[in-house]
């Protein structure tokens, strides 16, 4: 099982884990989801305004074992789900291209509850995707995001995330706003 590098916050005062998710861990999560999709819908971003992602989605994630909780002094932090399968999605990319059609790493659905907003959690967990690609011997990671969801985005770039385009996600996909824009990195 991977085991993912431990960090101090940089007060010196933390320690940040990693992990698969477990099922004791979902309530915590939805907690982060309907504070992410409250704090979304503040900023008048159209993600995550309709019903995804759902419980189910998330227990979905642990029983496939995708999904990822990221810890501060134990307590649930955060949430990520990264794959190594391909998403067909992707393959759709408009208005851009992704720069290999190498085997990739998939991250999807990222979080930091409210309690560990603006701690580092949500740069920790990006090199943790960078952990999880490394460890599948995969040297390329992508994702999405919506257009206005700037901490998003701005967290792409600082992580050192290149912008390829966009892709429309299909109409049975569970939100109000089906476009999201399209980032890689190269590791």
């Amino acid at each position: 099982m991977l085991q993912f590098t431990e960090q101090t916050t940089a007060d010196g005062k933390h320690i940040l884990g990693c992990r698969p998710s477990i099922m004791e861990d979902v309530p915590v999560i939805m907690e982060g989801v309907a504070y992410a999709k409250e704090t979304l819908k503040k900023w008048n971003v159209r993600q995550w305004q309709g019903s995804y992602p759902e419980r189910e989605d998330v227990e979905n994630d642990v029983v496939l074992k995708r999904g990822y909780t990221v810890t501060c002094d134990g307590e649930v932090a955060g949430y990520f789900v990264a794959t190594i399968t391909e998403e067909p999605i992707f393959n759709a990319i408009y208005d851009g291209n992704w720069s290999d059609d190498q085997p990739y790493c998939t991250l999807h659905r990222s979080l930091v509850t409210e309690k560990f907003r603006h701690s580092g959690i949500a740069d920790y967990m990006m090199k943790c995707v960078e952990e999880y690609a490394v460890s599948n011997n995969v040297s390329y990671i992508r994702s999405d995001t919506h257009a206005d969801n700037k901490p998003m985005n701005d967290l792409f770039v600082r992580s050192g995330y290149k912008y390829c385009g966009k892709v429309m996600y299909p109409e049975d996909f569970r939100d109000i706003d089906r476009a999201r824009i399209c980032y890689e990195k190269r590791l």
